[in-house]
This record gives structure tokens, sequence and C-alpha cells, in this order.
């Protein structure tokens, strides 16, 4: 079972974190896209991979909605923040999310469908992978088509 998305086994990141050309522009891209979407395409929830705080809430007319949230405990790389884009949640700022509970559904309509994650220390964004390894998940890259 993911510790991120409800109902795979894996997490799939089908955009990795760091440099990459997109729509002919190199940018950094600060976190890691991950797919939401079982084989039948059917839409998986968001799971809070750790208990968490929510600390802020964002809407942007370019990439949708984001949730912002911060571990509750030390964690063992000292990642201190996390941000979730793309994902409808029904919890408000202050909200604690325990490990394996709901923060939301993935939404579509201002980018293709997927969760966009990201891993802070500080207010630098750091490689979600190491992170998400250190808690067990079993992640891989989605092949190029072709």
């Amino acid at each position: 079972m993911s510790i991120l998305i409800q109902g795979l086994s894996k997490i799939t990141i089908v955009s990795p974190f760091g440099y990459r050309t997109r729509e002919g522009k190199r940018e950094f891209h600060p976190g890691i896209d991950i797919r939401v979407v079982d084989e039948k395409y059917t839409v998986m929830g968001v799971l809070a991979q750790e208990d968490v705080k929510i600390i802020e809430r964002e809407t942007s007319k370019r990439w949708g909605h984001a949730l912002h949230a911060k571990p509750i405990n030390k964690n063992a790389l000292g990642i201190d923040g996390f941000t979730y884009w793309h994902i409808v949640s029904p919890h408000k700022v202050g909200d604690i999310v325990k490990k394996g509970e709901s923060l939301g559904t993935p939404e579509s309509g201002y980018v293709s469908l997927h969760l966009h994650f990201e891993t802070l220390t500080g207010a630098d964004c750091v490689h979600p992978v190491p992170y998400l390894r250190a808690l067990g998940a079993d992640v891989e890259y989605k092949k190029s088509q072709g």
C-alpha cells in the first residue's frame, strides 16, 4: 500500500525533481509529480504520509489548490514542511491529519491530473524521494513512451 496515494502499491513519479524543459523553457521543478489514478483510471485520494498540521491553504488561477503542512514530530531526514498541489481538501488551517488519513482528492482542470508533492527544509525545497524511501515507500519513475 502506498503511503501517499490511497490504494496504489507504488508511488509512480511522472515528472521528477530538478531542472526540466517545459513549453520550451528550462525551469526548476521543486517537487515531484505523482500518478494518482489506478490501472482503470480511477482517481485515488491523497493520504497523509505522517501526522501533519495544516498551516496554509492556497489557490492559484493557474495551478489550482494547495495544502501546506508541517510534521507534528521530527522526522529522520529533517523535513519540516510539505506542499501538496492540485488537491481539493476539506481541511482547514490548524487541522491535524493523522498518518494514513485523507488529505483530499486530486483535481484536474488546471493541469493534467497528478499530485505535485514538495518536501522542505526551512525555506528550501529538497528532493522528496529520499524522504519517501526512508518511510518505506516503493518509488518508481514512469517509463517514457516510445
